[in-house]
């Protein structure tokens, strides 16, 4: 199995991470999806995530991931283009991509392996939509929920008929902090589940968040201080 190539943009503010959890404790997740028009799209390598702050998972390069990567995969393989019997990469994708099926081994699982579950964002290219496919969101070994391929496509806006020219970026968030995660398990019971360019992101640890919102507090303050003596 190929290794993977990833890389990070910009941290999100704290202040917006912290917003996505205040309201609500209902158990659902919210699912939105970006088309080729909206993404992040080169003509090679297909749709990538919208969101700031999340770290992006391309698959291109035979490279082992780096010491401290805070994520791995276990299951699935990474597939090489063209279109084979048992494989369709995402629709206008050339480069390499993600699968799961009875050739490439079920299910297929990304693992983040920080501290404790606190995965709020996944995001994954997607093509060639199916029945047999679903995608299970977990949480410390146990399965939260389990998305069919009906319940990821049609509500989506796609059918899920196996239609290769049909391709869309799903992301999916978690609604509080009870549905914090930490994997994502790719399920396929025929050939096959692809995807591409996978993304996520997670909440600060502890330490980091509380140093994070401190400083944006010190930084009001000093802003106070200063309309206060410009008053003055």
């Amino acid at each position: 199995m190929k290794t993977l190539l990833f890389k990070k943009s910009a941290i999100a503010a704290a202040v917006g991470i912290a917003g996505m959890f205040c309201a609500g404790s209902a158990s659902a997740y919210t699912w939105s999806i970006n088309t080729p028009t909206q993404c992040n799209n080169t003509m090679t390598n297909g749709c990538t995530s919208l969101l700031s702050g999340a770290t992006l998972i391309d698959f291109n390069a035979n490279l082992s991931l780096p010491s401290g990567a805070n994520f791995n995969y276990s299951g699935g393989s990474v597939v090489s283009p063209p279109t084979t019997v048992n494989h369709a990469p995402p629709n206008g994708d050339t480069s390499n991509y993600f699968a799961v099926g009875p050739f490439d081994g079920t299910p297929g699982s990304f693992n983040y392996t920080g501290a404790g579950p606190r995965l709020y964002y996944f995001g994954f290219n997607y093509s060639s939509p199916d029945l047999y496919n679903s995608v299970e969101i977990m949480r410390a070994g146990n399965v939260i929920q389990t998305f069919t391929g009906i319940q990821l496509a049609t509500p989506l806006g796609f059918p899920a008929n196996g239609d290769q020219s049909t391709t869309r970026y799903l992301n999916v968030f978690a609604d509080n902090a009870g549905e914090l995660f930490d994997q994502v398990r790719f399920v396929s019971t025929s050939n096959a589940f692809e995807s591409d360019n996978h993304a996520f992101a997670a909440i600060p640890e502890p330490e980091t968040y509380a140093m994070m919102l401190a400083g944006l507090g010190l930084m009001g303050f000093i802003a106070r201080r200063r309309k206060l003596t410009v008053a003055a």
